[in-house]
């Protein structure tokens, strides 16, 4: 059984309007882990995507351009941390424990450090009724 939510529970989870989560989800920012079949039916979002969704409506918000921040969002991992790093204008990003110290290369122009659990804590999948995918609905 995997929980699933359409984009306008989606987008009351994320406290955004439901047209700017589809337009992330049509312009491929966010991908669903069940999209669309066929014309009329709806996308689902997994827990996952959401939390991709609220990290990449954050990095945005904090200047990155959407191409990056939906390059990073989608490589979501259940980790503390989140490392991004510039070096002559190009990106990169790695996922960290707590308990593990960030090392950094000297030429490092720009280090933005993201406490991941504060991300997913932002989010309150609670706040709505769960459709749960089983067998029977798939």
């Amino acid at each position: 059984m995997t929980p699933n939510y359409t984009i306008p529970e989606s987008a009351k989870i994320l406290e955004i309007r439901n047209g700017r989560l589809r337009e992330w989800v049509d312009r491929q920012y966010i991908k669903p882990d069940k999209p669309a079949q066929f014309r009329g039916d709806n996308h689902r979002l997994s827990e996952t995507n959401i939390f991709q969704a609220k990290l990449f409506q954050y990095l945005i918000h904090r200047g990155f351009m959407r191409r990056v921040a939906a390059e990073i969002a989608q490589q979501f991992k259940n980790r503390d941390f989140l490392c991004v790093t510039q070096k002559a204008g190009r990106f990169s990003y790695s996922w960290y424990d707590k308990n593990k110290a960030i090392t950094l290369n000297p030429g490092i122009e720009d280090i933005f450090v993201i406490n991941m659990k504060k991300i997913k804590d932002s989010v309150n999948l609670k706040a709505f009724p769960v459709n749960v995918e089983t067998k029977d609905n798939v």
